[in-house]
């Protein structure tokens, strides 16, 4: 806790059965930043390929982050962003301290996926925010997703998307939460 993690490169990995291929959080208060995962892939039983997760609470920033060639076969869920993680998760006495509003709000923001190719998921995309901290700034950059669900977003600012397919149907963000718009 409250110990950064930065400037950290991943690269040619390959996961089975797993919570996720790289997974951000729920720990977030000491922040992580410049992160690259390069050129891995997630086979049946990875449940999530791009994971990031926080709650109210955790605090942290998690930004400049980057996927890049990734492939998926079988994962539960392609792209997962998630600050209301754990909401009715049991912590330990010594987690469960209230914690001050201007630290306990998780972050996330300028997070770039791209070169993405996955099949054989139950869900493409889930990304939530919170209302008092949404999800800024995510570019999704040719992501070639089949699935049997699509996209959910709530609580998400700046999203960019370009040559974004769901079983092969092009894919764009909503509008009030587009970059610049």
């Amino acid at each position: 806790m409250n110990r950064p993690t930065e400037n950290v490169i991943i690269r040619d990995c390959h996961v089975g059965h797993a919570a996720g291929l790289v997974v951000f959080g729920s720990e977030t208060s000491g922040c992580i930043r410049h992160v690259q995962v390069l050129n891995c892939k997630a086979d049946n039983g990875c449940s999530e390929v791009v994971r990031f997760k926080s709650h109210l609470g955790r605090g942290g920033i998690v930004e400049d982050v980057l996927y890049q060639d990734i492939v998926a076969d079988g994962a539960r869920d392609v792209l997962s962003f998630n600050l209301d993680a754990n909401g009715g998760l049991w912590l330990p006495e010594q987690f469960r301290t209230p914690v001050p509003p201007d630290k306990g709000i998780p972050i996330f923001r300028n997070i770039v996926v791209r070169n993405l190719k996955a099949k054989n998921a139950k869900t493409a995309a889930s990304i939530v925010g919170l209302p008092e901290s949404p999800i800024q700034d995510i570019t999704l950059d040719d992501v070639d997703i089949e699935s049997e669900r699509g996209f959910t977003i709530r609580n998400a600012s700046g999203l960019r998307f370009t040559n974004v397919r769901v079983n092969g149907a092009l894919v764009l963000p909503p509008k009030q939460s587009q970059a610049g718009g």
